[in-house]
């Protein structure tokens, strides 16, 4: 009865995964989205100017940390494969009070004129980045509320200087400075590889609109924003996870470095088609994404192919409607059924999609599918065009 036991044992592991770890295999699945580059600079070497004001309480705290950064294996880990090194560091402490209040333009012209009037910053060259931190004392245009932090390029009398702003926000998960090491992080990484966005845009924009919609950005901060943080090596210090484009070629957990233990899980719809999306954007833009064609009215059923690239117990799926402008939880543009909620690497479920309505008049609707394994909890956005 014994080997009977083990008989049985050995059927049940190979039902959920295979009898034994060297059987397995990841099922075939669509293709994870890329960050493409668009022919932009990139800062191979990257100069850091970290620019801190007077009285700044967490002045030193934040040069020791950006120092720290710089020398890491996680540094090398986010962002190797896009083609950027190890970055220097200067640590300028500016006699400067900040201000009370302050804008985009009034950072641009205090850089510059920090620069090239008083001689207090370092001239720019292809691989400077200023990274100015800003105190809690100093509020700026949608700060804390649109955005945490933000880089891009200015130009000015014919001199192009990139630049990274970090204002001071509270944060209900974070303490003040592991948020500050949080988004610093997140926008070295974007700057450093995307110097001059919207001007000569290199790694930023997503072969699949859907996941920077549904992430907030293109970048490749953006692609893992809504992933957990991780701790900076041995350091202690709080920093993002970071989109790879070879774990995403790979099948892996795109969102990089990896927690230890971690398996990735996910629910990948098949059927997708290459389309051309308008966006929700002011001035708005024509961009690609792979999604499900339906008209309004219309009915799809598509199969959602289920993968790990471990073994694993019964994964849970879901699905989630991003709400718009108009559409109400009694009359969602988007019915979405699945005929079931569970399975494991290899199995298919088949999900219904129906479009009930176009309530923004976007011409499309975008849903997601969340697939959780224990506290792990992967996310698939799907536009929908009409």
């Amino acid at each position: 009865m014994r080997g009977a036991s083990v008989l049985v044992a050995c059927a049940v592991a190979v039902a959920v995964a295979g009898c034994g770890d060297n059987d397995f295999a990841e099922a075939p699945h669509a293709d994870l989205p890329q960050v493409m580059n668009l022919g932009g600079p990139i800062a191979k070497q990257p100069r850091f100017v970290v620019v801190t004001f007077h009285g700044d309480p967490l002045d030193a705290q934040i040069h020791d940390f950006v120092s720290a950064l710089a020398s890491s294996n996680y540094w090398h880990a986010v962002t190797s494969e896009y083609g950027v090194g190890t970055p220097t560091v200067t640590a300028l402490r500016l006699p400067d009070v900040a201000p009370a209040m302050t804008s985009d333009i009034d950072i641009r012209n205090f850089i510059y004129d920090a620069i090239f009037t008083r001689a207090v910053l370092p001239t720019p060259n292809e691989n400077t980045i200023y990274a100015l931190f800003y105190p809690s004392g100093t509020t700026m245009p949608g700060a804390c509320t649109t955005y945490a932090g933000y880089h891009s390029i200015a130009i000015e009398s014919n001199t192009r200087f990139a630049y990274a702003v970090m204002p001071r926000c509270p944060n209900g998960s974070l303490d003040t400075f592991d948020f500050i090491t949080q988004v610093a992080s997140h926008e070295f990484a974007e700057a450093s590889t995307d110097p001059e966005p919207g001007i000569a845009t290199a790694y930023g924009l997503a072969t699949d609109y859907a996941w920077s919609f549904y992430g907030g950005g293109n970048e490749i901060g953006d692609m893992c924003d809504s992933v957990s943080q991780t701790i900076l090596d041995d350091t202690g210090y709080v920093v993002p996870r970071i989109w790879s484009n070879a774990a995403a070629a790979a099948g892996t957990d795109p969102c990089v470095p990896h927690p230890s233990g971690d398996v990735y899980v996910q629910a990948a719809p098949d059927g997708l088609e290459d389309l051309s999306i308008s966006t929700s954007l002011s001035p708005a833009l024509t961009v690609m994404s792979r999604g499900l064609q339906i008209a309004v009215g219309s009915t799809q059923v598509i199969p959602i192919r289920l993968f790990s690239d471990a073994p694993t117990a019964p994964l849970t799926v879901w699905t989630e409607q991003i709400a718009v402008a108009g559409a109400t939880p009694d009359r969602p543009d988007l019915s979405l059924a699945l005929d079931k909620h569970s399975g494991v690497n290899g199995d298919v479920l088949q999900l219904s999609v129906t479009v009930n309505a176009d309530t923004a008049g976007y011409g499309h609707e975008v849903f997601v599918l969340h697939t959780q394994l224990g506290s792990s909890l992967s996310t698939w956005p799907v536009v929908v065009a009409n």
